[in-house]
């Protein structure tokens, strides 16, 4: 298994490297700000998520937030999308997703991005928020680190 995501993350890599086209811009406004027009580079503060078609999840037209399948905002995604942005508190729900019910998403994320003031927090339980093991909160991370691969359920404050 490990062999085979290394050999997809290999040539996953040299997809987004040779269809890449347009530079990151410098970020000039808060990181959890609008999310990219369509077909725009998203910036932040630490690298651009690469311009890509990701599946669509949650009701609404504003992005919430981004789950990559690779560190540093590659590969294969899926964006959420909620009614409204979010607040800048961590006491409200505005979201809370079983990432078993999207294909191939349970157990399978390595990079997250977030936009309009939302941030995450993963749950490694499908119980989720009332029990298993948590994240912080999560505004954005290019590498999830000891949770990469690790995520069941997202809660969106």
């Amino acid at each position: 298994m490990n062999y085979i995501r290394s050999l997809l993350v290999a040539l996953g890599l040299m997809t987004i490297a040779v269809t890449m086209s347009a530079p990151a811009q410098a970020q000039t406004s808060d990181t959890r700000g609008a999310a990219p027009a369509v077909g725009a580079a998203a910036v932040t503060t630490e690298s651009a998520p690469a311009t890509t078609t990701c599946e669509t999840a949650g009701a609404g037209s504003v992005t919430h937030f981004t789950l990559y399948y690779f560190t540093g905002y590659v590969g294969r995604c899926i964006t959420f999308y909620g009614f409204q942005s979010c607040t800048s508190g961590y006491t409200d729900n505005e979201g809370l997703y079983d990432l078993r019910l999207y294909d191939g998403w349970d157990n399978e994320t390595m990079s997250v991005h977030t936009y309009h003031l939302c941030d995450v927090r993963f749950y490694d339980s499908y119980n989720c928020p009332s029990q298993g093991v948590q994240t912080g909160w999560i505004d954005n991370s290019a590498d999830l680190g000891s949770w990469s691969n690790r995520a069941s359920c997202v809660l969106v404050s």
